[in-house]
């Protein structure tokens, strides 16, 4: 191609071995199933070197006629050949495996999900109880204040009457547990009070915290929609390339 294009995809195959090395090829088709993740790699060499070079064609081809549009829509199609079977060896390695993990990850999700309500429940009541525990807390904190705040008063008022700096009492701070909780085998559970929110009133909320919805946008605009107040519609280029077959 005058363009510097040159990319001619052959069909990826592996190397049939020789009569000489056929009793290695044997041996190594045999320790396939070992999940060798090194052995595994090695089967990827053969795409290396096109990938490669396609990548580095691709990079340096300048599109200025159309004969260039067709010439890289070549080059597109057979990248998109050389990515099925690159595909297509990936799910050939792992197909055992693969089957294998998702068997055994469906076997043990139940378990899984059995144990996170165990956790999720048991942390509710923990913390419904320090929840507890905090606001009587606090209830006992503001008493306390309050009593502090109407001895001081009349403090203030004795002084006054003798002319005399009025003594200030310290401040009274309600007694609040500190540390973990820990249970005789070494577990523990240690409780904080975090600020969160919930939705009262979604009209309310400033417009700063929140977020547009692109997937109803573009449903929008895939009905024919032009216009929408706030928004940018524009047609932009987009390419798609089906491979030869």
């Amino acid at each position: 191609m005058e363009n510097g294009l040159n990319f001619d995809f052959v069909e990826v195959k592996e190397e049939k071995p020789t009569q000489v090395g056929a009793s290695a090829a044997m041996k190594i088709r045999k320790s396939d199933h070992s999940l060798n993740a090194e052995l595994a790699k090695k089967k990827f060499a053969i795409f290396e070197d096109k990938i490669r070079k396609v990548l580095l064609e691709v990079r340096k081809f300048e599109v200025k006629t159309e004969d260039d549009c067709k010439d890289l829509t070549e080059a597109l199609g057979q990248a998109s050949k050389l990515r099925n079977s690159l595909d297509e060896k990936r799910k050939e390695i792992i197909k055992d495996a693969d089957g294998f993990v998702r068997s055994i990850n469906a076997f043990v999700k139940s378990f899984r999900d059995t144990l996170l309500t165990v956790d999720r429940e048991g942390k509710k009541k923990i913390g419904d109880f320090t929840y507890k525990l905090e606001m009587k807390r606090r209830e006992d904190q503001k008493a306390m204040e309050d009593e502090q705040a109407r001895q001081q008063e009349e403090i203030n008022k004795a002084a006054k009457k003798k002319h005399i700096e009025p003594v200030t009492l310290p401040t009274m701070v309600a007694p609040q547990k500190k540390g973990p909780v820990r249970s005789g085998s070494g577990a523990s559970s240690s409780t904080r009070m975090v600020w969160t929110f919930e939705v009262v009133s979604m009209e309310k909320v400033p417009r700063k915290y929140l977020m547009l919805d692109t997937h109803c946008i573009k449903k929008a605009i895939d009905a024919g929609i032009r216009s929408i107040e706030g928004l940018r519609i524009y047609e932009k280029p987009q390419v798609s390339v089906r491979r030869s077959i």
